[in-house]
């Protein structure tokens, strides 16, 4: 009966060990795959920062800087000449 109980006793202990094994190779592996992808961003950065400044930098009319200025030198015409932008023959 006593030989039973420890036998008992010591698989429960291994499968309790194997499991806190398990557990800590997890918790290991979840973190190796945080640092990946810290690092996959720190080394995508310089492209991001180029295709911001690319999106800021005037271009000949690709660059959303360059579609904003359009977009105020066409209302700085509205306002300084409303009429030219009535449809005619609208009564």
């Amino acid at each position: 009966m006593f030989e039973a109980l420890e036998i008992l006793g010591y698989t429960a202990g291994s499968i309790t060990s194997l499991g806190v094994i398990g557990m800590g190779i997890r918790w290991l592996y979840r973190f190796g795959q945080r640092v990946e992808q810290m690092h996959d961003n720190l080394t995508e950065f310089p492209e991001f920062k180029a295709h911001v400044m690319h999106e800021l930098s005037p271009n000949s009319g690709g660059s959303m800087k360059d579609q904003v200025t359009d977009l105020r030198r066409m209302v700085a015409e509205h306002i300084k000449d409303p009429d030219a932008h009535i449809e005619r023959g609208r009564d």
